[in-house]
Order: structure tokens, then sequence, then C-alpha cells
């Protein structure tokens, strides 16, 4: 049987204004580790959100990095660097249902490698009957 550490901490602060924004940081650690390989890593997001017309319409804006390191065995660790952004909005529209656009984008990078990008973008319209 193979034993094996697991540490995760995290940390979240929001503040949240009267009648206004919402501003939200988090920070995470992780660190596992097996007789054969070593897993750490370091996040962090920031994340605001306002809601408009009487609430009717809510807008978010969150950004975050990451950075995840590989060790093996013997060999040199890897890091993965993550760069990650998020832009939405939630309309709560006046004959019912509601509209949502999302917009979502990431850039990440393996040691030595290409950076690989993904841009994705959704619309959706939902209604409960």
């Amino acid at each position: 049987m193979q034993s094996f550490d697991n540490l995760t901490t995290a940390l979240s602060y929001t503040v949240q204004w009267t009648q206004g924004p919402s501003l939200t940081l988090t920070g995470t650690r992780t660190q596992s580790q097996t007789a054969q390989a070593e897993v750490s890593v370091w996040a962090f997001n920031l994340g605001l959100a306002q809601a408009l017309a009487q609430n009717a319409l809510r807008l978010t804006l969150n950004g975050g990095w990451s950075r995840n390191t590989i060790a093996v065995a013997e060999q040199p660790a890897q890091h993965v660097v993550v760069w990650n952004g998020r832009l939405g909005g939630n309309w709560q529209l006046p004959f019912g249902g509601s509209l949502q656009l999302e917009l979502r984008a990431q850039r990440s990078q393996l040691t030595g490698q290409p950076v690989f990008q993904e841009l994705q973008t959704a619309l959706r319209y939902e209604r409960t009957f």
C-alpha cells in the first residue's frame, strides 16, 4: 500500500458595498506528495461583480493565475503557468426568463512547450415554464 500526504489551504476575502460592487480575492495552496511524485499548486483569483438596473442586470469580471509544479521520480520538475479571465453578464428579462453572455479566456504554458491559448464565448437564453 502506497502512502501519500496532501495539504490544501485556501484564503478568501470578500468586500460587498451597499448598493454597489462586490470584490473577492482568493488564494489557494495545494501540496501533494508520494514516494514517486510531488505536486505543488499556487493559485490566485480576483473577482468583481456589479448589479445594475434594479438588480435586473448583473456583470462579473474575474481574473486568475496559477502555477503548478510536477516532479516525478528522478526527472526535472515541470511547471505549468495558467492565466485566465472571465467576463459575464446575466440579464433578467422583463417578460420572464434570462439572457446570459459569457466570455472566457485562458493561456497556459508547460515548461519548454508552446503556449496554449483558448477563447470561449457562450450565449444562453433560459426560461422556466
